[in-house]
């Protein structure tokens, strides 16, 4: 009797087991399933959510983008005074007029050398000074070399005087510190490009989930691209230090160099010089513009050979004097005025 009751009470419990366990099975079993227009809606949602993402990371590139530039821009600004990128046209213009300055600073100072090599040579070999006994003392070297060398001063005011330094130095220090300005260059563009690399591939789509149930694998494959991420930031931020750090040194060494250089004065006098020789300069493009680059070199050569191909017309003379802002000349004037 106590055996078949413990059994009968096992077969209950084996039968409420097998119960209790098929629920769980058709518990576990059971999809929820969705209608068209609810799937349709989680299509919907999923994607303005992955559009929003998108268009986040997209205006985070351009963020980034801009940054770039202005710290481009930033950089170049030492190489413009400007502050703004020069067009082909004014940088031909501008070297065009700093060629021009050259070429009459070096007849100035060509004349201003003849000059007083002349009164050098008159001073020596004149009889004036024969003369009297008074004016003998002038003919002695000492006082001749003297009086050229102030004469020649006094004509060629604001010339560079010679340089403090050794040029051979100033040459290595000057190679050196482009050196390291390139360097400073290589730097900064592969700072750029990783940080450049990294957005592209922060704003990427994930091949993962990264929201919503996620498995290890997913997690475990999000913490290494945020490693990655991380790691090259920190490689572009090094980089970036790095460049900046060749820039000083860069710039120290050109610098140096720059002082070892022949300098010009920072005087009014000089700042007038220059200033009106650079309005000599535009005023003769103005006028190559007018008649031709090559009307005053044939009227030079006419003249020379015979004079009479030589004169201005009434309107190449009206023309003329607008060129150089000179009075108008009666009766003369631009084409179409009387």
């Amino acid at each position: 009797g106590g055996g078949g009751g413990g059994g009968g009470a096992g077969r209950r419990g084996n039968k409420a087991k097998g119960k209790k366990g098929g629920k769980a099975g058709n518990a576990s079993s059971t999809v929820v399933s969705l209608t068209p227009s609810q799937e349709k809606d989680k299509l919907r949602e999923e994607a303005e959510s992955l559009g929003g993402a998108v268009e986040q990371r997209r205006k985070d590139l351009e963020a980034g983008k801009k940054a770039d530039l202005d710290a481009l821009a930033g950089r170049l600004e030492g190489y413009c005074p400007s502050g703004s990128l020069r067009s082909w046209e004014e940088e031909e213009l501008q070297v065009a007029e700093f060629m021009a300055v050259l070429r009459m600073r070096t007849v100035d100072v060509g004349s201003a050398a003849d000059r007083a090599e002349a009164l050098a040579r008159r001073m020596w070999s004149t009889q004036v000074c024969g003369w009297s006994s008074g004016l003998a003392r002038l003919r002695r070297l000492p006082v001749v070399t003297g009086l050229a060398r102030w004469i020649f001063k006094a004509l060629s005011f604001s010339l560079a005087p010679a340089p403090p330094g050794d040029q051979v130095e100033a040459d290595r220090l000057h190679a050196r510190g482009e050196k390291f300005l390139a360097a400073a260059r290589d730097c900064l563009r592969r700072s750029d490009a990783l940080r450049k690399r990294a957005l592209e591939a922060d704003a990427a789509p994930r091949v993962w989930s990264t929201f919503g149930l996620r498995t290890p694998n997913d997690r475990k494959m999000e913490a290494d691209f945020m490693a990655q991420l991380a790691s090259w930031y920190s490689e572009s931020d090094a980089l970036k230090a790095k460049g900046e750090r060749y820039r000083v040194q860069g710039e120290g060494f050109t610098e140096r160099a720059r002082l070892m250089r022949p300098m010009l004065p920072t005087r009014i006098s000089a700042h007038m010089y220059y200033k009106s020789r650079i309005g000599l300069a535009r005023t003769q493009r103005r006028m190559e513009t007018e008649f031709g680059r090559n009307f005053f070199t044939k009227t030079l050569d006419s003249g020379a050979q015979g004079g009479s191909k030589a004169r201005l017309t009434r309107e190449q003379l009206g023309r003329l004097a607008a060129a150089v802002d000179l009075d108008p000349v009666p009766g003369v004037g631009p084409p179409g005025v009387r």
